[in-house]
């Protein structure tokens, strides 16, 4: 196999790996909901600073809508008409 053929671009490997980035980004958002939202109820009686929240908040909903833009690059396919049954007889 030549090298050359391993860097060819897949319209199946490019679409996985749009899911691939946009499945990082929620992943990553949802662990700074949980640094920032659900730790701190576990770990203290004092209340959390909410300036941590916010901006935890804010960037975790910007990693949220990376990952909604990349899923919008996955392309959909085009639905198949139903197949037709023949008749018996």
């Amino acid at each position: 196999m030549p090298i050359k053929s391993m860097f060819i671009s897949h319209p199946k490997r490019n679409e996985e790996r749009l899911k691939l980035g946009a499945g990082g980004c929620q992943l990553v958002a949802i662990a700074i909901f949980g640094a920032a939202f659900i730790a701190p109820l576990f770990n203290t009686t004092l209340n959390p600073p909410y300036t941590r929240l916010y901006g935890a908040a804010v960037v975790a909903a910007i990693l949220e809508g990376v990952a909604m833009i990349l899923l919008g690059f996955v392309p959909i396919p085009a639905p198949q008409p139903p197949a037709q049954e023949m008749p018996n007889g």
